[in-house]
């Protein structure tokens, strides 16, 4: 066992179905910092500056997005593009199951069965954190967060594939690992994911380790 340093250009961003578990049918966004794009198809339908707000609901296999005042269109498929490197835009699901998120980057929006499938383009960096903030709590040492960092980092990267038939990487659930968005109450965090950034666990073939950890150890 030993650990290693993988280089950002080989783990830049991961892929996470998110809140599924709320079963979304519309949901509405509040850009909190930078510029955001909705894009359909590669085209700009809009610009969204922060503090605006955007919506989505489920209409039969198409998505019905709108800003308020105005429904910009029914797409198969939309996406909410930063344009700034450190962009965070908050999620309210407003049906059928009332829930609450705060992400970093990037947002894909779609239909899945009945629901809206919601793909969260996230830096593995900053999803690391996310996790080990959901996983971990506050109020840990900072060894305590490092070693959980690298930890979550193996796990996530040794599971890229597990997903794919689905369009993403991971999801936010226990099956993967608990992610609840942006690390942020914990600090600590943010300097222990910094530390070992890009680090991994690896056996003697230089592999990514299989892993196991639970929220309590």
């Amino acid at each position: 066992l030993a650990f290693f340093t993988i280089q950002a250009e080989d783990y830049e961003r991961v892929s996470i179905g998110v809140l599924s578990a709320s079963n979304p049918q519309a949901i509405q966004i509040i850009t909190e910092y930078g510029e955001y794009h909705l894009e359909v198809g590669g085209v700009v339908k809009h610009t969204l500056k922060a503090g605006d707000r955007i919506s989505y609901a489920k209409n039969g296999s198409s998505v019905t997005v709108s800003i308020p005042g105005k429904v910009l269109g029914q797409y198969k498929e939309a996406r909410l593009i930063t344009k700034n490197a450190d962009g965070v835009f908050r999620i309210y699901v407003l049906r059928p199951q009332k829930n609450e998120r705060v992400y970093d980057d990037d947002l894909r929006v779609s239909v899945a069965g009945n629901e809206l499938k919601l793909i969260h383009h996230v830096d593995l960096e900053k999803y690391v954190a996310g996790v080990v903030e959901a996983e971990s709590g506050k109020e840990k040492s900072l060894e305590f967060y490092k070693v959980q960092a690298i930890i979550s980092r193996t796990y996530a990267l040794n599971n890229l594939r597990k997903y794919w038939r689905e369009g993403f990487n991971l999801n936010d659930e226990v099956s993967s690992q608990v992610y609840h968005g942006k690390c942020r109450w914990e600090p600590q965090i943010l300097v222990a994911v910094r530390i070992t950034e890009g680090m991994v666990l690896v056996d003697s073939e230089m592999q990514l380790i299989t892993e196991a950890f639970h929220s309590n150890s």
